[in-house]
């Protein structure tokens, strides 16, 4: 497995991993626009329909929020369970951004089949979640 460690801030030009206060509640939202080619302001990448790759996302978020992406994710809310996330994504530095251990949640992705980058998306945010189990609704 090849590691990527990348840092760029938040866009709010709606391409990227773009931020934004909701006027609304006052609440801080993420969500990535990468189509067409806007993958690579959040990280480096080949943005081609020809060129794929699997791709796994560790996120380190506030514990209220939601996070979504492509694949499955797998939350820990303690740092004791979340280190080994941190770890194994070589991402410790990003601690540094939070007061305390106790505020953040670990989310470790699974991988995602080969797919073009602009395919790949993640949402963070105090989002609300609203599901269907109806087996025969076809979303």
């Amino acid at each position: 497995m090849v590691a990527l460690g990348y840092f760029t801030p938040y866009n709010t030009t709606r391409v990227g991993l773009h931020q934004f206060t909701d006027a609304a509640d006052n609440e801080q939202y993420l969500y990535s626009q990468f189509e067409t080619n806007h993958c690579q302001k959040v990280f480096p990448s080949f943005d081609q329909p020809n060129l794929k790759a699997k791709m796994t996302l560790c996120a380190v978020c506030p514990k209220e929020w939601v996070t979504v992406s492509n694949g499955i994710d797998q939350r820990f809310e303690t740092y004791a369970h979340g280190k080994r996330v941190i770890e194994k994504f070589d991402c410790q530095w990003f601690m540094e951004f939070y007061d305390s251990q106790d505020d953040v949640a670990f989310h470790e992705f699974e991988q995602t089949p080969k797919i073009s980058t602009y395919l790949y998306a993640v949402c963070s945010g105090p989002y609300t979640i609203f599901e269907d189990y109806d087996p025969s609704y076809v979303p």
